[in-house]
C-alpha cells in the first residue's frame, strides 16, 4: 500500500501480497521518487546514504538529514507496525527526532493535548455546533491553527481516531521533502529477485524484529513473537536504481537487522566497492550458546576481504571505511555522522 501526502485519512500499512519490483516497494509516493527506473531526489541532494532497519523513529537517518544539507536517504523497513509510526510520526519518545513522512518532516514528540481544548479554546471553534465537533482533527484548517497559535507545532493521529479525545502534539524540526525515500520490506542476501520470507515481530519492542527466529528464541525478553510474511530483496536490487552519474558512491551504509547484518553486506554484490562507510550492528558475544556467537568476526572478515577497515569498534555500532576512498574522504569531506 503506498500514501499520498495531500491524504487526510490515515490508514494502516499493510504488505501487499504480489510485490514484484522495487519500485512497487516504495511506501509514499513512487510516481514522485521513482522515475525512469532510477530515484529521484532533490537537486539540494549531493551525496546517498542507505539506512537498514529503521524501528518507529529513523533515528540515524533523521541524524544524517539535520547534520548534512546535501545528504538524501533511503531508508529500509520490514515491520509494518514501525512503517506505520515512520509515515504518521507516531514514536511517543520525547528524548529523540524522528520521521513523519506524510508531511516530510522530522518531527519531536511533545506531549499530548485535548481534542476539545484543541478546537475550543486553540482554534476558536464553537462547539454547541454539531459540524465543528464532527471536524477531522488532522485537517489543513487544524493543522495550521495550531500551529498559527502555539509554534512550530504539528499534530498527528493514532490510526484508528474513532472517538478519541486525547491527540499528540509534535514539534516540526525539519522539512526533508525530497531527501527520504522509504522501502517497505527486508533486506537480505537473496539475489536480484524479490522473496517473501517469513518475518518474526516481536511485541515488546518491535525495532528488535527479525528474519530468523533464533535470534528471538535467544531473547526471551522480546516477549515472544508472532509470523508475517513479508517481501525481500537484495541491496544490489536497491543499488541498481541509483543514477550513478550523479552519485558516483554511497557515502554510508547503517545496517541494524537484528542478526543478518552478514547477508545483508553480502546482498551489496558488487555495489560493495562503491560504498565509503559501513556501519553495523554487532558485538562480541562470548555466550557460545547464542546463535549469534560469533557473527562479530564474520562481519570482519568479510569487510576486511573487500577492502574495508574496522576502525572503530562500539558495541552495536561497529565502523569501517572503504580504504579506496581515503583520499576521497579528506577531499570532498565524507563523513558517516
Amino acid at each position: 500500500m503506498t500514501f499520498k501526502v495531500e491524504d487526510q485519512e490515515l490508514n494502516s500499512f499493510y504488505f501487499k501480497d504480489d510485490i514484484c519490483s522495487i519500485e512497487e516497494a516504495i511506501v509514499i509516493e513512487p510516481e514522485k521518487v521513482f522515475k525512469n527506473e532510477k530515484f529521484v531526489f532533490s537537486d539540494e541532494v549531493k551525496k546517498l546514504r542507505i539506512d537498514v532497519g529503521l524501528s518507529g523513529g529513523g533515528l540515524h537517518g533523521c541524524r544524517w538529514l539535520v547534520n548534512n544539507e546535501d545528504v538524501g536517504v533511503i531508508g529500509i523497513e520490514a515491520n509494518d507496525r514501525c512503517i506505520d509510526s515512520l509515515i504518521y510520526g507516531l514514536s511517543d519518545n520525547s528524548y529523540e527526532i524522528n520521521l513523519f513522512l506524510l508531511r516530510n518532516k522530522i518531527v519531536k514528540f511533545v506531549g499530548f493535548v485535548s481534542e476539545v481544548y484543541l478546537k475550543k479554546y486553540l482554534i476558536g471553534l464553537d462547539l454547541s455546533r454539531q459540524e465543528n465537533c464532527n471536524i477531522f482533527p488532522y485537517t489543513e484548517m487544524v493543522l495550521n491553527g495550531i500551529k498559527a497559535i502555539i509554534g512550530p507545532f504539528m499534530t498527528y493521529s493514532p490510526l484508528s481516531p474513532g472517538n478519541f479525545r486525547i491527540l499528540p502534539v509534535v514539534e516540526e524540526i525539519k522539512d526533508i521533502g525530497g531527501k527520504y525515500i522509504l522501502l517497505g520490506g527486508a533486506a537480505d542476501n537473496v539475489g536480484k529477485e524479490i522473496k517473501y520470507q517469513n518475518f518474526y515481530l516481536t511485541p515488546k519492542d518491535y525495532g528488535t524484529s527479525s528474519l530468523r527466529r533464533e535470534v528471538i528464541a535467544n531473547f526471551p525478553e522480546k516477549g515472544g513473537y508472532s509470523i508475517e510474511r513479508v517481501p525481500s530483496f537484495s541491496l544490489e536490487s536497491i543499488l541498481d536504481h541509483v543514477d550513478w552519474d550523479r552519485f558516483p558512491f554511497i557515502e554510508c551504509v547503517k545496517i541494524d537487522v537484528e542478526g543478518k547484518e552478514l547477508d545483508v553486506l553480502k546482498s551489496c554484490g558488487h555495489y560493495i566497492d562503491k560504498v565509503v562507510y559501513f556501519r553495523v550492528e554487532a558485538f562480541e558475544q562470548e555466550d557460545e550458546s547464542l546463535c549469534t556467537h560469533g557473527d562479530d568476526k564474520k562481519v570482519i572478515d568479510f569487510l576486511e576481504q573487500h577492502g574495508f577497515h574496522l576502525f572503530d569498534k562500539t558495541p552495536g555500532d561497529f565502523k569501517f571505511v572503504n580504504k579506496r576512498y581515503l583520499d576521497d574522504i579528506e577531499r570532498e569531506g565524507l563523513v558517516y555522522y
